[in-house]
């Protein structure tokens, strides 16, 4: 009888411990991308939210205009859990991931995305990439391994 009140008293105290460090992380939203890259250059644009679940079909997709959508999205989770001293901290992602390639140099803008979490909305903010032109030479050789990465990736 002692050693099933001890484990009963000790699954209680981790389910505790696991429900205080779940509800300490904040909700965030942010994008994750490159600031510069150049023309003819795959790259990944992440939307990842800290610390909550997305309400279903909630996601409002930015506009990617000057960029090819090449795949996306795809969405992945992660969870991580901290017991340091005493003290507990728990972290959750949910992301979303789009692969896309400027086509000529310029300057473009992905706007706002935005998604629900319990009614509540998040936006990242508007974020500018400077797509930079790629010499002719490269031009060649980079649409060659270009198309065998995308293939690649798929």
């Amino acid at each position: 009888m002692k050693l099933f009140f001890k484990h009963t008293l000790l699954t209680l105290i981790a389910l505790f411990t696991l429900y205080t460090a779940r509800a300490d992380g904040d909700v965030s939203f942010e994008i994750n991308t490159p600031l510069m890259v150049t023309a003819g250059e795959m790259f990944r644009v992440e939307f990842v939210l800290t610390n909550a679940e997305p309400d279903e079909g909630s996601f409002k997709v930015p506009s990617f205009e000057g960029l090819e959508v090449l795949a996306g999205p795809t969405t992945a989770t992660g969870h991580s859990f901290q017991s340091i001293n005493g003290v507990s901290s728990s972290k959750s992602t949910f992301t979303i991931t789009y692969v896309v390639m400027g086509q000529t140099a310029g300057n473009i803008t992905i706007s706002e995305a935005e998604v629900a979490v319990k009614g509540k909305r998040y936006k990242t903010k508007a974020t500018p990439i400077e797509v930079v032109a790629q010499s002719a030479k490269r031009d060649e050789q980079a649409a060659a391994e270009q198309g065998t990465a995308v293939q690649n990736q798929i």
